[in-house]
């Protein structure tokens, strides 16, 4: 939405935010870390998985960002 109301064709801001998504997933890394020593073990283990299994996600979503745009009949 924001990549739309800066002026992007909607294909491009579509694209562009699956790829930007996994950048975000590795920003999730570094506090994560600094917040370890504040809050009680155990919530690591739950912080990794959650990164390890987004990124799971966004990469065959970036894999097939074209195809997923054109709709199920385009190509």
């Amino acid at each position: 939405m924001l990549f739309v109301l800066a002026g992007l064709r909607a294909r491009t801001a579509f694209v562009s935010s699956l790829a930007l998504m996994t950048y975000s997933e590795f920003a999730l890394i570094t506090p994560a870390r600094w917040l370890m020593q504040f809050v009680a073990g155990g919530v690591e283990i739950d912080i990794s998985l959650a990164v390890a299994g987004s990124l799971a996600i966004a990469a065959p979503l970036n894999r097939y960002s074209h195809r997923l745009f054109s709709g199920p009949n385009r190509c």
